[in-house]
């Protein structure tokens, strides 16, 4: 009987893991919700559609000659969570970033030091969190921002990248 409750209750936890993951990559119903996306499931009204691989990311840019914006990003890191809710999910800059460009989210929450994720931090030059890098048309890196910035000027670096 005591196997049977303690396979339960990781069960349960289990559940609850999956429920708690799946509220928050999916949202719940909220304007400022994010679509982490990998395929061709369509986000909700307003979200941000992010890849999680940067072949696919590439490949869509190159395809639609749009600009490519990388957010490297980590559960532990405070600014990155600001910068996601204060400045990308912005009215003016969301709408920028689901019309104009091509969205790439490398989360380092686990091992930073996995061989893909330090691949692709030695090719953008990340050393620390928040990073974020705008990469032109032409695949050239136009702007660097690793520190919090404003939503105006945030906006501003879209506009320029845009014009690159």
């Amino acid at each position: 009987m005591h196997h049977a409750v303690k396979g339960l209750a990781l069960l349960s936890a289990r559940l609850a893991c999956l429920l708690t993951l799946a509220v928050t990559v999916v949202g719940c119903g909220s304007d400022s919700e994010v679509a982490v996306l990998s395929g061709t499931s369509q986000p909700a009204s307003g979200a941000l559609v992010w890849h999680g691989s940067e072949p696919g990311a590439i490949a869509e840019a190159s395809a639609e000659q749009l600009p490519l914006m990388v957010d490297f990003t980590a559960d532990w890191c405070l600014p990155c969570k600001t910068l996601e809710e204060e400045v990308f999910q912005a009215p003016a800059v969301a709408a920028v970033l689901r019309s104009d460009f091509v969205l790439l989210r490398v989360d380092l929450s686990g091992d930073w030091d996995a061989p893909d994720k330090s691949a692709l931090r030695e090719k953008y030059g990340v050393v620390n969190l928040p990073a974020v890098r705008i990469v032109s048309v032409g695949g050239q890196v136009v702007a660097e921002i690793d520190e919090l910035i404003e939503a105006e000027q945030f906006l501003d670096l879209l506009r320029e990248a845009r014009s690159s």
